[in-house]
């Protein structure tokens, strides 16, 4: 009889301590999965505000993001050394971790852009920076194209109207068919195996 309250009261410090040992002990959050409308480390963003997305990891129990801090800089080093050359969100109160959108001044076109990004928890632990991750910016513009020239015919000679898929030339009754496109070659020589 005197064992079973013994085991009983161990049981109870157990159920009772451990809740508060685990959150006594909690580790301090890591972020990752950075990812850049969706993606990771995404060529080619064609948005003038791009949506960065995070994931926060812990130990503990009942962990909520409660603030953040995103860098942004266009070149590798900076970011290495927690310098947002081009854009320091600063302290933002925020639980958002999903689709924020870029607030910083307007990117440019093919610049591949670095982010890092800091996390507050509701237990008031702070996250170091996480991992860098990339963007690189597409052309969002046709000015973006300069100087490029496009290989097309200006107009179609009449001879040339087709519809795909069918031989010979087009009739004048099938209407234009601007969108037909050239088709090109280049005659070369090989002088080596």
């Amino acid at each position: 009889m005197m064992k079973l309250p013994r085991l009983y009261t161990y049981w109870l410090i157990a159920v009772f301590l451990m809740p508060v040992a685990n959150t006594g002990f909690a580790q301090k959050p890591v972020v990752v999965d950075l990812t850049c409308n969706y993606k990771t480390n995404p060529v080619g963003i064609g948005t003038l505000q791009p949506h960065l997305s995070w994931v926060i990891k812990s130990t503990g129990y009942n962990i909520r993001q409660k603030a953040f801090r995103i860098i942004i800089s266009d070149n590798n080093r900076s970011i290495g050394e927690g310098k947002g050359d081009i854009w320091d969100s600063g302290k933002i109160a925020s639980e958002e971790s999903i689709q924020f959108k870029y607030k910083g001044p307007p990117l440019k076109p093919s610049v591949k852009y670095y982010w890092r990004i800091k996390v507050w928890d509701n237990k008031g632990n702070v996250s170091d920076w996480s991992s860098i991750a990339t963007w690189q910016m597409g052309l969002l513009s046709s000015s973006d194209w300069s100087p490029a020239l496009w290989i097309a015919f200006d107009e179609i000679p009449e001879s040339r109207k087709i519809i795909p898929a069918a031989h010979l030339g087009g009739k004048p009754e099938w209407g234009k068919l601007l969108d037909t496109l050239p088709l090109l070659r280049k005659a070369l020589q090989v002088t080596k195996p």
